[in-house]
């Protein structure tokens, strides 16, 4: 499924943005050494890199926005007397929303897991998102050592941990995509139970 393809594509490419940004260390130590801006120092291999990563994570987010609103209406169909402690809005505006974005759409896939389940969410979806959390915060921050978001910053010896930060945020993203690919698998098993006439499987198992 798309959803579980572009979390692993996402991991995947921060190991490129790590081996990118080790890749440029040289230009940059030269230009922390000139005191020179991230803009300044020059073509390097992470430019190239982070092209692609925009329109990705808008990809990201029509994607699994389209999943989770219609898995949310397969759940009020299916499952009319569950409870949803959100409104189907929040299956798109809890991804974007400030300071709500950091809890929302774990409740939003809880939401779902039991309206199609019938049953508590698995022990991992909690720390999925725990760890989905970290993996962001260390891959976005990593912006900072270029010298802000705009790049007009005197880079300074930061910038030269960026390999290290974003290998750490594809260690975390191993985890989170293995729990998420159980969640959508799960998830999707429940579905076809439900559209079949049987009572979805209950475990909480992975394949």
């Amino acid at each position: 499924m798309a959803v579980i393809v572009l979390g692993w594509t996402w991991v995947a490419w921060l190991v490129v943005l790590g081996a990118a940004a080790d890749a440029s260390e040289e230009i940059w130590r030269d230009a922390v050494d000139k005191g020179l801006t991230y803009q300044e120092s020059g073509a390097a291999p992470f430019v190239l890199a982070t092209l692609p990563v925009p329109p990705f994570l808008v990809a990201v987010f029509v994607v699994v926005g389209l999943w989770l609103h219609r898995s949310r209406r397969f759940g009020e169909e299916h499952s009319p007397r569950s409870w949803f402690s959100l409104r189907i809005a929040w299956t798109w505006l809890g991804w974007v929303v400030p300071l709500v974005s950091l809890w929302f759409p774990a409740w939003v896939v809880s939401d779902v897991w039991r309206a199609t389940l019938r049953r508590r969410v698995a022990w991992y979806l909690f720390p999925w998102w725990g760890c989905w959390l970290l993996m962001l915060l260390l891959a976005f921050t990593a912006v900072n050592r270029l010298g802000g978001s705009a790049g007009n910053g005197v880079l300074d010896d930061r910038v030269l941990l960026m390999s290290e930060q974003y290998i750490a945020s594809a260690v975390l993203g191993l985890f989170a995509c293995w729990a998420w690919t159980a969640i959508v698998m799960r998830v999707r098993r429940g579905q076809l139970a439900l559209a079949g006439g049987s009572a979805p499987d209950g475990d909480g198992a992975v394949g």
